[in-house]
């Protein structure tokens, strides 16, 4: 990574008729972090080797906050229940509420689901303020898999607060790269309301999704057995996932690459070439969303040579192309798309026409450590060897070509062994497509960092619960205040 440097700025001026400079030197210190739970936001954990075990724990709960004379402090209260985390037990419940009251009105809500299910083996409950339990026989075991999506995810003022809750770790990514450039906050954290470009979406949805892998990873000590990527996301599970050497190297090369600026996206001048424009002919390009399956599209979509098949994605589909015949289609499908008014044109075969480029493009020096994730591909729906950058590059530049069959990408997974997946990355769309591809299978589960509509913190602290539920290894001491009972809620091995 490269070094640090301090960032200097002086300002002249002048003050009864002599000048004078004042040399402003950045800091190394970095304000203190908001604490992401407070007297406003509780986040109880109660464990136990058995239903009837979490259920004597949580009365127990509920007579200690009762009795307490310090339940107006909700800060100690909740301190004093994580301290007493069992990383090691097969269940745990999570509570979140706004207060006293509504913790324990949830503590009540969970009573009743245990009541209800008590003949079942595999059930869960959440409520809508994030409090979670899941009970099953696939719990404790390895699976969790990050997922990370594609373009066109991003969108204003994301995460716009994280900072606060997280300034060490920004600290240290300012250290190593460029973080306007690698969130691109001119785009998306201002008041230019223009479109970004492919290539600008492209630099921030990996900039995100780099952002949560090291929030993951570094503070809550949460690491993925698996990972997979959506489409343009499989460039962004090698940039996050420590194995290329330098992946901020891409910032710049991707916002200065005629690939994402002008073949692909942009002019299409890959597109123009497939199709054998003239010059002063126009490309009028969408892509659209259906309900329909892939069977159902290919009967017809012969009859329009301009539209292609992109995307399989459980019940619904993505087509792309010239957006008069993608209509055409769509009425003697008898189907409503939804477009997503996006310029590219990944997955055709004018991508085809960049893929050597792709491939060039991608093949990027790799770190000395070996690492322990599996790597699944999109192209080959097989585990890539994160030691040949070029099988990486390979895959990267594969799955930008070829249509995308992401229901066979997730089955791939699941036979592996995955069954927790984590979208690792702006909003929750990605994570939405595979619960509705795995809907029948009790023993999978889906979960996102982030949800665009909600605060991020809220989000967060929900991912949170879960993954603790789901008993997934994870440290809690980023949700302790008190620095001497931190190290009593590590991760359990």
């Amino acid at each position: 990574m490269p070094q640090h440097q301090p960032r200097v700025l002086q300002l002249d001026f002048e003050v009864s008729g002599r000048y004078s400079s004042l040399i402003l030197v950045q800091g190394t210190e970095c304000e203190k972090a908001k604490p992401l739970l407070n007297s406003e936001q509780l986040f109880f954990v109660i464990c136990g080797n058995s239903i009837d075990d979490v259920v004597a724990q949580a009365n127990q709960c509920q007579i200690e906050i009762a009795s307490s004379q310090e339940q107006n402090d909700n800060v100690i209260l909740n301190d004093r229940n994580l301290s007493r985390y069992n990383p090691n037990a097969k269940l745990a419940l999570v509570l979140q509420a706004k207060n006293i009251p509504q913790l324990v009105q949830e503590l009540q809500l969970f009573f009743t689901a245990v009541l209800n299910n008590r003949n079942q083996k595999n059930w869960q409950w959440q409520t809508p303020n994030g409090s979670c339990f899941f009970v099953g026989e696939h719990l404790n075991r390895t699976g969790l898999t990050f997922v990370y999506p594609g373009v066109g995810t991003t969108y204003s003022n994301m995460l716009s607060e994280l900072h606060e809750f997280f300034p060490t770790l920004y600290q240290e990514l300012d250290k190593q790269l460029d973080l306007a450039a690698m969130l691109q906050t001119k785009s998306y954290y201002s008041d230019d309301v223009l479109q970004p470009t492919l290539s600008q979406q492209a630099i921030s949805g990996v900039g995100i999704s780099y952002l949560f892998t090291r929030l993951l990873i570094n503070e809550f000590k949460v690491n993925p057995d698996f990972a997979l990527g959506y489409s343009m996301g499989e460039s962004a599970m090698w940039a996050s996932l420590n194995i290329w050497k330098q992946p901020e190297t891409l910032i710049e090369k991707t916002a200065a690459s005629d690939i994402f600026n002008e073949l692909i996206s942009g002019e299409l001048k890959a597109v123009r070439d497939e199709w054998q424009l003239k010059a002063d002919e126009h490309i009028d390009w969408n892509s659209f969303v259906i309900r329909a399956s892939a069977a159902e599209i290919g009967t017809l979509i012969h009859d329009y040579p301009k539209v292609y098949l992109v995307i399989t994605q459980g019940e619904t589909s993505v087509i792309a192309g010239d957006e008069h015949q993608c209509k055409a289609l769509l009425q003697q499908l008898g189907k409503r798309g939804l477009a997503s008014n996006m310029v590219t044109a990944m997955h055709t075969p004018a991508s085809k026409r960049v893929k050597p480029q792709l491939t060039v493009f991608y093949t990027l020096p790799l770190i000395a450590t070996a690492s322990k994730t599996q790597f699944i591909s999109a192209s080959s729906n097989k585990v890539i060897n994160s030691r040949d950058n070029h099988a990486i590059a390979k895959s990267i530049s594969t799955t930008f070509t070829e249509p995308l069959d992401f229901s066979q990408t997730i089955e791939t997974a699941k036979q592996h062994g995955s069954n927790i997946f984590l979208e690792v990355g702006a909003d929750r769309q990605t994570a939405s497509i595979i619960e509705k591809i795995t809907k029948n299978d009790t023993e999978i589960h889906c979960l996102a960092i982030n949800s665009k509509g909600q605060p991020t913190i809220t989000s967060l602290l929900k991912c949170i619960a879960q993954l603790i539920s789901l008993r997934v290894p994870i440290s809690l001491a980023p949700l302790m205040h008190c620095e001497e009972l931190k190290g009593s809620v590590s991760v359990h091995e």
